[in-house]
């Protein structure tokens, strides 16, 4: 597989980039939402990334009420031993267009990509008013059909990640992207946070190479050694040395700082020595030299949803919700259903129904705000 995504930038302080078979891998610092909010803690890290020689910064920008359902029905997120709710947890880390274009032009001052995983029109629509270069379908998103085709229209150049799904739906959500053009990448990942080393099933990258003839890589979302440390060795070198193109890992500054995703995140040293390591073990991958790596991290290749992804996939990926109260005999339609998070309510129709739901489909009954819409709920 010698598919290769060419990335053409639009800032004159960036080069063109391949990220393929033959070039290096092209690596990712996932600041996410561990800047807390604060734009002078996003600028340390995009210092942190560009110290550590990555290639690319990603964030994440969202409006809350186009990612779960409103308010106490998404309930808790069982995460780090804490329970924390959902819905008022991300109104609290939304962030404006402001905050995003100041850092865009700061990282692109370093040399770095910069782009983030977008979710809503809102989202999306800052994503192309900054004119960015990439942008990532996070793995929720990866069987929100409608979504899928709403972010390839753009023709911005997409990097997916598939945690927890299967393999039909990553070939569903490609098949999507490609009907407006190829210029996509996928990345295997554990959406469970963190992972048991055990269970990084790293084999499935090649898999995915493959399978789809796309560039392929990892995203990193923590992995966890039997004694408790966070790994930022083992999991990197395993996945150069099967052949990954793309590397994804969220950094922190320190983490015991406050935030969600901050205790399994990859500190500045350890970042520093995991991106050497990573072109390094590139460089040799590509010579042919021989690598001996852990069969533990292998795995199978087989792309599934493993047992240990079963609660993530459940709270986060989409369903059919409606939004509003629709009467007996209302046909649906864009303005009362939506693709939402369940988190731990009941979760509705799977989104590669909404098309037909709104195309054909009535209420049977009064059906409630922000309550699931199953086939139960609707005739013809």
């Amino acid at each position: 597989m010698k598919n290769v995504l060419t990335i053409i930038p639009k800032s004159k302080s960036l080069s063109p980039v391949s990220i393929g078979y033959g070039h290096p891998v092209f690596t990712i610092a996932e600041i996410g939402l561990n800047h807390n909010g604060d734009i002078e803690i996003a600028k340390k890290m995009i210092d942190m990334a560009a110290n550590a020689g990555c290639s690319s910064v990603k964030f994440q920008n969202f409006e809350t009420d186009d990612v779960y359902v409103k308010g106490a029905k998404a309930g808790k997120y069982k995460l780090l031993g804490k329970d924390i709710p959902i819905y008022d947890l991300h109104k609290t880390l939304e962030i404006e267009l402001d905050f995003l274009s100041v850092l865009k032009e700061y990282a692109e001052g370093k040399g770095l990509y910069f782009f983030s995983a977008p979710m809503g029109k809102n989202a999306l629509a800052m994503i192309t008013t900054l004119k960015c270069d990439l942008v990532k379908i996070a793995s929720y998103e990866i069987s929100n059909l409608p979504w899928i085709r709403e972010v390839a229209a753009t023709n911005i150049p997409i990097i997916m990640s598939c945690g927890g799904a299967r393999l039909e739906e990553v070939d569903r959500a490609l098949s999507e992207i490609f009907k407006f053009h190829k210029n996509v990448a996928l990345m295997h990942c554990i959406i469970k946070y963190p992972a048991d080393c055990k269970d990084a099933n790293l084999q499935v990258v090649p898999s995915l190479q493959q399978a789809f003839e796309v560039p392929a890589g990892f995203s990193n979302n923590g992995f966890r050694h039997y004694d408790g440390s966070i790994d930022f060795h083992e999991i990197p070198f395993t996945a150069a040395g099967i052949g990954m193109d793309l590397y994804e890992t969220h950094i922190t500054l320190d983490r015991e700082m406050e935030g969600v995703d901050q205790g399994f995140s990859t500190e500045p040293d350890e970042l520093i020595e995991m991106i050497a390591l990573i072109k390094r073990t590139r460089e040799d991958f590509l010579a042919n030299k021989q690598l001996i790596l852990a069969p533990e991290y292998l795995g199978s290749g087989v792309k599934r949803t493993l047992p240990s992804e079963e609660y993530v996939r459940t709270f986060a990926f989409k369903s059919i919700f409606s939004t509003k109260k629709i009467k007996s005999g209302a046909k649906l339609s864009l303005e009362n259903i939506k693709c939402l998070r369940p988190g731990e309510y009941k979760a509705g129709l799977e989104p590669m129904y909404f098309d037909i739901l709104t195309e054909f489909f009535f209420a049977k009954a009064d059906i409630d705000p922000f309550e699931p819409i199953t086939w139960e709920d609707v005739s013809r």
